[in-house]
């Protein structure tokens, strides 16, 4: 079934190459879904070949479906996305993602991600440099040190929860799950 777009003038369509709808029109702030022309993938080893090594694009509000150029994307390598002035990420909902490498999204502007279900490993400072305030997570993920921030205080907090999927906010000084 087509989705029903909520902004005004948008229409999703099917792209065939990534397999996601877009969103298109002139609606304003569309989350752009990324294409092999602004990600490189490795070339090295199986491993490196489903990661995204680097972004060249400008989008600020990405999408990051479950395959390129039909490259399932198993990982977000280290520094990927570092200081890219991302205000939005979001993840296909068939993704396939295990590993967030360290600090594949360092120093951008998010506010809250929602990582996807598929996810294994979070790695030491992948979102440091952000600030973010509430975080979506699936279960039994294991979360490395200073994901969020310099200290392991979301860590603690999702273990604590007995690494229980769902979504934990941050305030006043402390996550705690909602």
């Amino acid at each position: 079934e087509i989705p029903v777009p909520k902004q005004k003038n948008t229409s999703f369509t099917w792209d065939y190459s990534s397999k996601v709808w877009l969103l298109s029109g002139t609606g304003e702030d569309l989350t752009h879904v990324l294409t092999d022309g602004e990600v490189m993938f490795g070339t090295a080893s199986d491993w490196f070949k489903h990661a995204i090594m680097n972004y060249t694009g400008t989008a600020t509000e990405i999408a990051i479906p479950n395959t390129i150029n039909d490259v399932n994307i198993a990982r977000i390598y280290q520094d990927a996305f570092k200081g890219k002035n991302l205000t939005l990420v979001t993840f296909s909902a068939d993704s396939g993602i295990v590993q967030i490498h360290a600090r594949a999204f360092q120093n951008n502007k998010l506010t809250e991600i929602a990582l996807p279900t598929s996810l294994q490993t979070l790695d030491t400072r992948a979102f440091y440099g952000n600030n973010i305030t509430k975080v979506t997570i699936g279960s039994g993920v294991t979360v490395a040190d200073s994901v969020f921030g310099n200290d392991n205080l979301f860590r603690n907090a999702y273990i604590a929860n007995g690494k229980s999927a769902g979504t934990y906010i941050y305030k006043d000084g402390s996550w705690s799950k909602q």
